[in-house]
Order: C-alpha cells, then sequence, then structure tokens
C-alpha cells in the first residue's frame, strides 16, 4: 500500500492545488529513492527476519513470505547471478536505508495543512514503521536510516524565498 499511498498524496496536493508542496513532494520521493538506491548498493542488507532465524512459531502468525518475501531476489542479487533489474520486482534490491520509512514520512508532509488527512497519514505512517520490521524484515536501523534520508531531503526543499516559516 506504500506506493499507491504516494500516488494518493501527490494527486491530492495536485488536486488541492498545493503546487509548492507537491514539489517539495516530488522532489524528497525522488532524491529520496536515488540515495536509498545508491546507499543499499554499497551497504546491503538480507533482513533481520532472515538473518536471525526467526523462531517459525513467530513466522507462522504473520501473512506467508513476511519478513522473507525478498530472500530469492535479494540472493540473485547477491550472487551476482543475474545483472538484470526487473523493475517489477524491486524486492530485496533496498533494505537500507529503509524507503519504506521515507514514503511513511511522505504521508504525513503531504497532508500537513489537512488536520483530518494528517491524523489519518500519521497513523497509517506509525503502521508503516511498527510493520516493516516484522513483514518488511528490515533492521531498526533501517527505518533510522530512512528517516535521516527523509529529513535531510525535507530540508534541502524547504523554501528559502518566503518570510513566514513553513513546517518541513
Amino acid at each position: 500500500m506504500t506506493v499507491p499511498s504516494m500516488l494518493a498524496s501527490a494527486l491530492f496536493l495536485g488536486c488541492a492545488n498545493r503546487m509548492p508542496r507537491l514539489w517539495r513532494f516530488c522532489f524528497i520521493y525522488i532524491m529520496s529513492a536515488l540515495t536509498c538506491i545508491v546507499v543499499s548498493a554499497f551497504i546491503p542488507a538480507i533482513g533481520a527476519m532472515i538473518n536471525y532465524a526467526t523462531l517459525q512459531k513467530i513466522l507462522a502468525s504473520l501473512p506467508p513470505g513476511a519478513g522473507r518475501y525478498h530472500q530469492q531476489v535479494f540472493g540473485l542479487y547477491h550472487a551476482r547471478s543475474t545483472d538484470t533489474i526487473d523493475v517489477r520486482h524491486l524486492q530485496g534490491v533496498v533494505t537500507f536505508p529503509s524507503f519504506h520509512a521515507v514514503m511513511a514520512f511522505l504521508a504525513p508532509f503531504a497532508a500537513w495543512e489537512s488536520a483530518a488527512l494528517l491524523a489519518a497519514a500519521c497513523v497509517w505512517c506509525a503502521a508503516v514503521l511498527l510493520s516493516a520490521i516484522p513483514v518488511g524484515g528490515h533492521y531498526a536501523v533501517d527505518l533510522i536510516a530512512g528517516a535521516a534520508v527523509f529529513a535531510v531531503f525535507a530540508w534541502l526543499s524547504r523554501p528559502r524565498h518566503l518570510t513566514e516559516r513553513e513546517p518541513v
């Protein structure tokens, strides 16, 4: 649901005629994605659920493939068994820093000026962050690094020419 929520956020900003916020949203999304891809190329991580051989009892209580869905693709890239990245199957390409964390923070960023949407976006953000470890197979440090990537590009995209302060 993270990618559809990003599309919905961008559409909301465009339809609400919040163009400066939409441009910032797009800048943060694109630059964060590129940063996560580049960093993960140098610091690949297979994921917490696989690395710690999580107990079968715990895995049985989660959705099928939770925390391990990317294992096969990651193994192909890590073993250099493939030299092609299939954009339809990007699982296992980026684990550190977590782009899920970036997208989780982008939802409240997009909804900032609407109290009702902001509350829903914050709940969604918390759900994504809490599920990223057991379902997504992330380490906590992946999420912290993803939050840092988001923060850097949110800060870099802030308007410098306005006299009033806009929240980052």
